[in-house]
């Protein structure tokens, strides 16, 4: 019989609890706990609930010793999975979450691994769907920097390993929990780049660096691609609001 998991944690920036269900299968060669995804949070199995620790700081799909095979049959997006944003030109809403996709639907939630290999057009259908749209490289940009223009989205200083942008691959959305800017948007700078609405000479727009893209990325990392480009280190978040860009009237 396949066990259901279910994990219930406190919002790292307050808020309301989320949680998901998860049908898993898990192999292993030796004993082995997990860490819970974000700090606090509670992994319930077969009734059964622990606080994870050492071994693997994830779930992942491998590497040993342990292997995953697992369908979210439940998924719900948190109601505050939204931050305001208070720019010079406007208010609008962003994403705290790099978007995920869960049976289809497509979502803005913590502890899950973030969508990539999108293009820009299927990014902002994907934010559509959802009564939403691509942030503009304005937007985006404000909401990285933050009320006091925090050029790392967590401080104006570097510190090492604060975001994901020196690893080999990307991880849970929130997962890095010092990355997060003022108003409480998580991995804008590393873990996937995003696409944004903007093009610049015909080229799609991505921004904030990847978790390849190392410790110099920023608020200001910028990337160009064709605009059918797929990428395992792109990713998207969505906006609401009217547009606003750089040239918008105030």
């Amino acid at each position: 019989m396949v066990p259901m998991l279910e994990w219930v944690g406190a919002r790292k920036y307050g808020g309301l609890r989320h949680g998901y269900r998860v049908s898993i299968v898990l192999s292993a060669r030796r004993a082995c706990r997990l860490h819970s995804l974000l700090p606090g949070t509670l992994l319930a199995i077969s009734g059964l609930v622990f606080f994870f620790g050492a071994c693997s700081n994830q779930l992942r799909v491998p590497p040993e010793p342990w292997q995953r095979e697992a369908t979210q049959s439940v998924a719900t997006e948190p109601i505050d999975s939204v931050a305001m944003v208070h720019s010079a030109r406007s208010v609008f809403r962003i994403d705290r979450f790099e978007v995920s996709e869960a049976s289809g639907d497509y979502l803005s939630s913590p502890n899950v691994l973030p969508r990539a290999m999108v293009t820009q057009s299927e990014a902002a259908a994907h934010c559509a769907s959802r009564g939403k749209r691509l942030c503009s490289l304005y937007e985006w940009t404000q909401a990285c920097l933050g009320p006091h223009g925090s050029r790392y989205a967590y401080g104006s200083e570097a510190l090492p390993r604060a975001c994901n942008t020196q690893s080999r691959e990307a991880g849970f959305a929130g997962e890095y929990g010092h990355c997060r800017t003022e108003d409480g948007v998580f991995d804008m700078v590393g873990n996937l780049m995003e696409w944004v609405a903007d093009e610049r000479s015909g080229l799609a727009v991505a921004v904030g660096g990847s978790y390849r893209s190392g410790a110099s990325a920023s608020c200001f990392s910028t990337y160009y691609a064709p605009p059918q480009a797929r990428s395992f280190q792109i990713g998207f978040r969505c906006c609401l609001g009217a547009p606003v860009s750089a040239g918008s009237e105030p």
